[in-house]
């Protein structure tokens, strides 16, 4: 594979839904790198987002962005 190329998953994949802890500084940078990346590249996929909740921390953000 080569450096920027997309790992083959299916050839028509348009459906993509990620969970993600938004506390957790690894999914954001995976959110910022890798998803951009897919929406840089005009790739027609609709994304979801479903965030999870795996610490103490994380339970706070949720709770403190839901109430907006």
């Amino acid at each position: 594979m080569y450096p920027g190329q997309l790992p083959s998953v299916k050839l028509n994949l348009f459906n993509v839904i990620i969970a993600l802890d938004l506390s957790q500084t690894s999914s954001l940078n995976f959110l910022t790198g890798a998803v951009f990346n897919i929406i840089d590249r005009n790739f027609p996929v609709r994304f979801g987002l479903v965030p999870i909740v795996e610490t103490e921390e994380g339970e706070i953000t949720l709770f403190k962005y839901s109430m907006h």
